[in-house]
């Protein structure tokens, strides 16, 4: 073979033989129709115009994926902008390729994406105060839209923190500020944790978010998975070691710990991460890995290997924990004032009483000239969840308007559309190339 690839001849010849398949447990449908609707969305927002900013969002990229959240099954996986693999196969132009490559085509955003979460993080923040006690579920505050910290010299920077488009949500109990998303709310959270350092430690959110994986590698079975961090007095200090410019800041204050509670701050996590958590929170607290591949099998269909469960830790969620929060999230997809309400009555077409969802929204801001992060991510059925589904959309927008539509159209095609056990017996046909079954996705490798 010479310098550009050209075969000048051959010393020997062996010809393939069918070596083992990797089954999948991605469902070929769900991962066609997904792409799809990720695809169309981003597409979409870019058309679109913000109504407080009066520009269109960038929609820079995006991720999508369907678990099981009862063992860690990924059903369905995408990221955007994407690529089509068959322009592989007899090799790619330069400029096609260099296109592709600027786009940051070949990034997995599902697993390599690293995202402000925003209101999604409010999981955490409220399990803690529930697991500590620090503020009872029950109990009502007056979000008046406009947070002053307490003992704080007003005219000092983080002094004042406002609700989303200074917006007052009025009396609100946990299950509520959830639905209706008060930022109130969660800045009087983050502040008592901080004012309260010598019960309850210096760390109690951030302990949680561990407990949920979002600061630790998930251990998907796939290629160079990026780990998400936790904003923190500590990871402060090492993110300023890292790049002084990006981070100047290497003190912790009362306002580090508000933005913090809700999601902002130098927190980032990837979308792997957060739908394992919710799904973590779905099915009562255990965290499982995630795992794309089911089984490998040889050429005569004899399983040479099964991939089992793995349990990576556990949350502890007992009903006193979980029950206001899971009302909360129920209540963002049911409840008129819930962030999500608008969005799944119009776009999702199946009935709520019989397939019931919870979820929650999110808008993380990056930057005041940026679009904000959008965010949604859902389980369902809420009586026995089964899925986790979850969208970001980079400067798309508002959770509600941008990535909600797409798990709302995703949970219309798994109502509709029964996804089935691994099948673990795939027809082979060929010795390389990517087949299915009537489900399950299977790659055959050649020797």
């Amino acid at each position: 073979m010479n310098v550009n690839g050209k075969i000048l001849g051959a010393v020997h010849t062996t010809q393939p033989t069918v070596g083992d398949s990797v089954v999948l447990n991605i469902d070929t449908g769900l991962q066609k129709a997904l792409d799809g609707y990720l695809a169309r969305d981003i597409i979409n927002v870019r058309n679109s115009v913000d109504p407080i900013k009066h520009v269109h969002p960038p929609a820079l990229n995006g991720a999508a994926i369907v678990m099981n959240d009862n063992n860690g099954q990924v059903l369905a996986m995408s990221s955007y902008p994407s690529y089509n693999l068959d322009s592989f196969v007899n090799g790619l132009s330069e400029s096609t390729f260099k296109q592709l490559e600027a786009e940051d085509a070949f990034n997995n955003y599902a697993i390599q994406g690293v995202y402000t979460p925003g209101s999604t993080f409010k999981l955490i923040t409220a399990t803690a105060a529930l697991q500590t006690g620090i503020f009872p579920a029950d109990k009502y505050i007056d979000d008046t839209g406009t947070f002053r910290v307490p003992g704080c010299y007003q005219g000092s920077h983080g002094c004042v923190f406002h609700d989303n488009d200074n917006e007052a949500a009025g009396q609100v109990d946990l299950p509520m500020a959830l639905t209706v998303s008060s930022d109130y709310y969660f800045y009087n959270l983050g502040y008592l944790f901080w004012s309260q350092t010598g019960r309850y430690g210096q760390t109690p959110i951030q302990n949680v978010g561990a407990q949920y994986g979002l600061d630790d590698p998930t251990n998907i079975d796939l290629p160079n998975e990026v780990t998400g961090r936790i904003d923190s007095p500590a990871v402060r200090k090492i993110l300023h070691q890292e790049s002084p410019a990006n981070f100047p800041n290497v003190s912790w204050y009362t306002g580090d710990n508000i933005e913090m509670a809700f999601g902002q701050g130098t927190t980032a996590v990837t979308p792997i991460e957060l739908a394992n958590a919710y799904a973590t929170f779905a099915n009562g607290g255990t965290r499982y890995e995630p795992e794309v591949a089911a089984a490998v099998i040889n050429p005569h269909g004899k399983i040479v290997e099964r991939y089992a469960p793995r349990v990576l830790g556990h949350v502890s969620l007992p009903p006193s924990v979980r029950n206001p929060i899971l009302a909360g999230l129920t209540g963002v997809v049911e409840d008129p004032s819930g962030t999500a309400y608008s969005t799944f009555r119009s776009i999702a077409n199946f009935s709520l009483a019989a397939y019931p969802i919870a979820g929650k929204t999110g808008t993380a801001t990056t930057s005041i000239k940026l679009e904000p992060n959008s965010w949604f991510v859902g389980f369902g059925p809420t009586t026995h969840p089964q899925y986790v589904v979850l969208c970001v959309v980079a400067e798309g927008g508002y959770g509600a308007d941008a990535a909600a539509p797409v798990v709302a159209e995703t949970f219309n095609y798994l109502v509709s559309h029964k996804i089935g056990p691994v099948v673990l017996t795939p027809k082979l046909t060929a010795p390389t190339g990517k087949k299915t079954t009537s489900s399950t996705t299977t790659t055959t490798l050649s020797h």
